[in-house]
């Protein structure tokens, strides 16, 4: 039987693909929409309206955050972040955080029209995946769920953008 905490992380994950199943553009990111799907409430910063999102505390160890990142032009924001974030600093172990996996996430950003191309970083090392669809990217960034499970990778953090910025592969 699954953990509570791997539960609430598998339900807090499919509820972010529900949000990037349906994301189309920066208007698809406004507090409203993100809490109508998400169903949770989303807080926000009342001296930044550029700055909200929703955390949720899977067990004393483990927040799965969803935040905005403030538009620097001022405008209305156009990326989120989906981070799990250890509250000890050590993420050695993700085992009660990643119920969906790097195989799990792309499966479903695939089978919702996104494509899919590695991310290399220098000396061709694997960072993650990049999915794109229209003027949406997701960069996922993985890590081993355990340093004696390397070939199982988890989704540590998505970057969501809504405005194309990343070069099509020649």
């Amino acid at each position: 039987m699954a953990s509570q905490s791997l539960q609430r992380s598998e339900a807090f994950g499919r509820r972010v693909l529900r949000l990037l199943e349906s994301l189309r553009g920066p208007g698809d990111l406004v507090p409203d929409r993100l809490q109508a799907i998400l169903g949770t409430p989303v807080a926000t910063d009342p001296s930044d309206p550029g700055t909200y999102g929703i955390g949720e505390a899977v067990d004393p160890r483990w927040i799965l955050n969803l935040v905005t990142v403030p538009d620097p032009r001022g405008g209305a924001p156009t990326r989120i972040v989906f981070s799990c974030d250890d509250q000890t600093g050590r993420y050695d172990d993700l085992s009660d955080v990643c119920a969906l996996d790097l195989e799990a996430w792309s499966a479903a950003l695939i089978a919702a029209g996104y494509t899919a191309r590695p991310n290399l970083g220098p000396r061709d090392a694997f960072y993650g995946v990049l999915f794109e669809r229209g003027d949406v990217s997701i960069e996922a960034i993985v890590r081993a769920v355990r340093p004696d499970q390397p070939q199982r990778l988890c989704v540590s953090m998505l970057v969501i953008d809504t405005e194309a910025r990343h070069a099509a592969v020649a």
